[in-house]
Parts: C-alpha cells; structure tokens; sequence
C-alpha cells in the first residue's frame, strides 16, 4: 500500500464531543483535544478524555510513512486520575482484571509512556497489509488507601497506599499493604522476563520473586493466601516463593496440608513453583529439592544434593537428608 505525499497541513480542533457503547455505564467524554495532519507526522495533542470519575490526558505522535518508506515508529504518553471503579468497570469489560472482583473503592493515578509503530509490506500488487506494534517504555500506578471486594467475600480487603511500576524490564510491586480482619499482609514482588512486550513479539519464561510477611492467626493467614494465589498467572509462569513461609506464624499441619494444596494447585495449572523453606512438610511434598550445605552461612552455599524427596531420604547423605529422613519415618510409623 502506497500512501500519497501530503503537501498540505491540517488540523482538527475537538470539544465536546461524546462516544458511547451500548453497555457502558457512562460516555466517553473528549473534553479537549486536537489533531494535526503534516506532510511529516500525524499527531494528537493534549487530549483531555473523561469517563465516569476517571480522567486522562493523551497525547500521541506518527510520523507519516511515504512511498518507497517501510516503517514509521512514533510514541504515545498517557496520564491518567480517577478511581479504581471506573477502571474496573473499564478493565473488565476486556477481561484483563478478573470477575472475582467485585468492586474496588480508592483513588488511583497511572502513566504510561510507550513506542508505537506501523510497517506498510507490499508482498504483492494485490495485498498490502500494515503491521501495527507497541512498545510500552514505562509505566506507573499509584493507588490511595481504599478497599477490594471479591464476590462471595463476607469482609473487604483493605489497601494502603502502594505503588506498581514497570520500568522497561520488569514489573514491580511496592508496599502492597493488604489487610483482612485482623490479618495483615506486606509484600513487594518482582515479575522479571517478558510479560509485557511488543504485539507479535514471542514471550519468553517469566519469573516472579514475592517476599511477604503476614500478621494474625493461622486460619487469618490461609484464608487471605487463598484469595492472593487465587488470581491467574500466565501458562508460562514461573512463581518463587522466599520463605520462610510457615514458621512465623506457627501454622498447624492441617493448615500447612492447605497450603500444600493452594501451591498444587498452581502446579496443576501448569505453572512452575519455586519455594525457598525448609519445613520438613514441604520439602517431602516437593517433585525436586536442591539442598545448600553442607552447613549454614559461612560453611554452606554449595549444592550439595539434587534429586526428589524419596532419593534424598534414602541417601541421607546430607544435613537435610537426615532430618527429612528421620520426619518421615515418624510420619509413616504405626500409631500406638
């Protein structure tokens, strides 16, 4: 596809205007906004957008692809404050935040900033498809404290301010303050890999690094990871969970055998799940263990064994190994 060479400018001026779906709960307000059309580029400045609480401000540069030229890349910002509701109801609506949330009640503001591109190929007179990719550069979230509904919930989870952030390689999670009845939870996580790339790009492995600690009782502490680990992770994931998780809150067994069962379950999805502990429990439920040694700290931190559970025991040739052995003996022995 050819595209003629402009000798002339112009330029759109837009206020007032609305757009509307049939099932949105509020229109698309273009506040402001105005469009320019050079020999050069194409460009949208200062876009003021409203809809419902939420507004934003837009602002989108292309430069114009001429014959003989291939390929135009051009960069799009966008800032945006309002509340999380209005981005729910939005979100939603293109299935990328879960139905099992029920409502969200907090102030957010976001900005992103990211490359876009357009490629114009001519493989024959007949076809001339544009390839079209985005290249998201950075971007931010910032969110007040408020609360998070899921359905069949009976208490919200409340949020204190936080801040999630992707700087180009990473995705990263801030002072995620979480707290439900009595159960506080704090986390920052890393998603490192390529969970955000350009349109058409293949994505590679994904690996998430959590570090949380909690507050409450045990029961407190199941029930609010059960909500957490709830939520989906891509087909490629790789989740790291650093522990300990279990010993600092005490857990009972039959909450440990739960939380056995929420890490299965994110096996059985077809995730890889990566816990740093050495509760006895979870390493014999484990499918493979590497073992540090030979002893702690200055004389550890070298591989010392790699194998299942059932080899390491009947090795017992490690620190671990030995205890592990001596755990499962007493877990399989005939009560008197």
């Amino acid at each position: 596809m050819e595209v003629a060479n402009l000798e002339a400018s112009a330029a759109l001026e837009m206020a007032g205007w609305s757009v509307r779906e049939r099932d949105w709960p509020a229109p698309l307000l273009i506040k402001r906004g105005r469009l320019v059309f050079s020999p050069k580029e194409f460009r949208a400045d200062d876009f003021e957008v409203g809809f419902g609480s939420l507004n934003a401000l837009l602002r989108a540069t292309l430069p114009i692809t001429h014959p003989g030229e291939t390929q135009t890349t051009g960069t799009l910002e966008i800032t945006a404050d309002g509340d999380a509701s209005t981005i729910l109801s939005m979100t939603q609506r293109f299935g990328i935040i879960p139905r099992e949330i029920a409502s969200m009640d907090f102030p957010v503001t976001a900005g992103i900033t990211a490359d876009i591109g357009a490629m114009v190929r001519t493989p024959d007179a007949n076809k001339s498809p544009i390839d079209l990719n985005f290249n998201l550069r950075d971007a931010s979230l910032l969110w007040g404290r408020g609360s998070v509904l899921l359905y069949r919930a009976s208490e919200p989870i409340v949020v204190d301010p936080g801040e999630l952030r992707y700087d180009g390689d990473a995705l990263l999670l801030r002072r995620l303050t979480a707290t439900v009845k009595d159960t506080r939870l704090l986390a920052n996580a890393e998603l490192r890999g390529a969970p955000i790339s350009s349109l058409g790009e293949e994505k590679g492995p994904v690996t998430l690094s959590l570090r949380a600690e909690a507050d409450g009782t045990a029961e407190e502490l199941v029930d609010v990871l059960s909500r957490v680990v709830h939520v989906p992770f891509a087909p490629d994931t790789i989740a790291g969970f650093d522990g300990p998780l279990l010993d600092p809150v005490g857990l009972h067994l039959a909450d440990v055998a739960q939380l056995l069962g929420l890490l299965d379950r994110l096996v059985d999805g077809g995730k890889s799940v990566v816990v740093i502990e050495h509760h006895q429990a979870v390493m014999a439920h484990a499918d493979w263990i590497v073992d540090l040694g030979p002893g702690a700290g200055h004389d550890g931190g070298r591989i010392v064994f790699q194998g299942t559970p059932a080899e390491l025991v009947a090795a017992r040739s490690t620190l671990t190994g030995q205890h592990l052995a001596e755990y499962v003996a007493g877990a399989t022995a005939p009560s008197t």
